[in-house]
């Protein structure tokens, strides 16, 4: 049994058939390492290390919900059908209002670190990143106003946090992975196959984007049947393939392609490429 399906099984409530040492590594590749733990009940160093960098990054979550009130913003990316330990918080911000987020932001004693046409990077014991669109290299891939349109209030762990709908959420996944990250975990799996019915079909259709959640929904089944191992990383030429069929179908992204010429002359750009030409997660 590969390790992707003793995983999958593990995360089931079944008996690992694999060295349970392989099968964290693997879950932390896939970035469901605290779900594991949470589900075997298991309690070691690694598990109070991952429970207290989600204590962590929750409480930097709703300091950022109580700054941002009052003003149109939603997380995103960060809600999950699973226990999961976020890299660093996103947000998406209302462009009509960013100006006043950034202020706020910065009152709360965030440091900004880079600043792009469409997003901005922040710190302060943890990253926060600031979207009025998500973008790849500046490209746009999913205009964020539109996105606005689809939120509500949940409770993470009793953390009152403004996300994205779950629907919103799977589009947001599967757009992220195929068109940004080009790698296809089974954190974005969870998330797309429990959440991608026919309201994130319908959203997906209006953002110019459904063939990123069928890619997703493909990459779901072939992984379920035991044919792919997770994290699988899109082949280069599909990578692009989908990228030039997005600026094909979607104006916002073509019309900000032209971005991409400010990212050729960042001077992080080589070293940029060359890690995610190397990674086999993200």
């Amino acid at each position: 049994m590969n390790l992707t399906q003793d995983l999958i099984n593990a995360l089931r409530g079944e008996a690992p058939q694999n060295p349970l040492q392989a099968l964290l590594t693997h879950a932390h590749k896939n970035k469901v390492d605290l779900e594991l733990l949470r589900r075997l009940n298991l309690v070691n160093e690694e598990r109070r290390l991952l429970e207290t960098r989600r204590k962590l990054m929750l409480s930097l979550a709703r300091q950022v919900e109580e700054a941002l009130r009052g003003l149109n913003h939603a997380f995103i990316k960060l809600s999950k059908p699973l226990s999961y330990v976020p890299a660093d918080i996103d947000v998406l911000v209302d462009r009509n209002c960013v100006a006043e987020a950034m202020r706020r932001l910065q009152a709360l004693g965030f440091k900004l670190e880079v600043r792009e046409p469409y997003s901005a990077t922040l710190v302060r014991r943890g990253i926060l990143d600031v979207y009025v669109h998500p973008n790849v290299a500046n490209m746009v891939f999913l205009d964020g106003f539109k996105l606005l349109r689809h939120t509500e209030k949940v409770v993470v762990e009793g953390v009152e946090l403004t996300t994205v709908k779950t629907y919103a959420e799977a589009v947001v996944t599967a757009a992220h992975a195929i068109y940004k990250e080009q790698i296809y975990t089974l954190n974005d799996h969870y998330v797309v196959k429990s959440w991608a019915g026919q309201e994130a079909f319908k959203l997906a259709s209006e953002l110019k984007a459904t063939s990123a959640l069928q890619a997703a929904l493909l990459l779901s089944s072939l992984i379920e049947e035991g044919k792919l191992e997770a994290p699988y990383k899109l082949p280069l030429h599909l990578s692009l393939q989908a990228l030039a069929w997005k600026v094909i179908k979607d104006p916002a992204s073509r019309s900000t392609l032209t971005k991409v010429l400010d990212k050729l002359r960042d001077p992080r750009l080589l070293g940029h490429v060359k890690a995610r030409l190397t990674r086999t997660t993200y």
